[in-house]
């Protein structure tokens, strides 16, 4: 609970920092664009596991073995493990499509802007 205070906190001080160096640019809105996919699923899996996998973990240690227990979350991180590269690597080689649905509104010359590395 504290610590998902500290990171609400920390967000908050970052999209600060960020309005107060760049402004409402579109440099800003293409890294907002950029930074918005992999942290939604990052929410997704982060919440699927905190909602599910906890009380499983718990139940399985409490009623069976803590090998059990041990095999399950094992199994558990290495699915989400395999997930994230599978997401990643089309994420990495291929952005472009995957930002085209959510940038239609840019112009077209700041399309590449949430996809170049190194800006």
């Amino acid at each position: 609970m504290v610590l998902n205070v500290v990171g609400m906190l920390l967000g908050f001080v970052r999209e600060q920092v960020i309005a107060a160096r760049f402004g409402t640019t579109m440099l800003t809105d293409s890294y907002v664009m950029a930074f918005t996919l992999p942290n939604l699923i990052f929410i997704i899996i982060g919440g699927a596991l905190a909602t599910a996998f906890i009380p499983v973990f718990t139940d399985i240690s409490l009623h069976k073995s803590r090998q059990d227990a041990a095999r399950m979350s094992s199994t558990i991180i290495n699915l989400t493990l395999v997930t994230m590269v599978l997401l990643a690597i089309p994420g990495y080689y291929w952005p472009y499509p995957a930002l085209c649905w959510r940038l239609i509104w840019f112009p077209p010359l700041l399309l590449a802007l949430p996809v170049k590395p190194g800006i």
